[in-house]
């Protein structure tokens, strides 16, 4: 039998509107509203995606929450993915990356969070295993990680599995 908690409920709401000004590049605007009961914060963010190469993406974020009071009070973000290896069908396409977000929060300050990562795809991309290092630089360094596990059962169906380890700015 589950217990009924006393704290708040804890809601969220994600727009995400997005234009494709050419077949590489997509610009998009993210509307998040989060309610944690005690305060609520709403996030918008603008973003710029795009396919340098069939090798090579990138993206780059701005945003800000007005009258802050958990989320970030602005924020900036890069983002690269690099394909090292081709498409193969037992082993298939090997990826790194590179996440970088520098923000501004109420109570830490400014935070710098670098995630590299490496993504390994199996059976013509079926099974997809992601992992991350999570790095928060704020008065110290703090070290977290990510790992996933993506499948698809069949081109409709898809399931992830994952788990991950940091502190609450990651």
């Amino acid at each position: 039998e589950f217990m009924r908690s006393t704290r708040p409920s804890w809601q969220q709401s994600v727009l995400n509107l997005g234009y494709r000004p050419s077949l590489e590049t997509m610009v998009s605007i993210n509307a998040d509203r989060e309610d944690r009961g005690y305060a609520t914060d709403s996030t918008i963010t603008v973003k710029v995606d795009h396919k340098f190469s069939r090798r090579l993406v990138s993206s780059i974020s701005v945003g800000g929450t007005l009258d802050s009071v958990f989320s970030e009070r602005w924020l900036f973000g890069a983002k690269g993915d690099y394909q090292l290896r081709s498409d193969e069908a037992l082993i298939g396409p090997t990826w790194i990356g590179m996440d970088m977000k520098l923000a501004n929060y109420d109570r830490s300050g400014n935070v710098g969070i670098f995630r590299p990562s490496i993504t390994q795809y199996f059976f013509d991309r079926r099974i997809g295993i992601n992992l991350q290092s999570i790095n928060v630089f704020n008065s110290g360094h703090e070290l977290g990680w990510l790992a996933r596990a993506d499948v698809m059962i069949n081109p409709r169906l898809f399931m992830y599995l994952g788990a991950a380890r940091g502190d609450e700015k990651n």
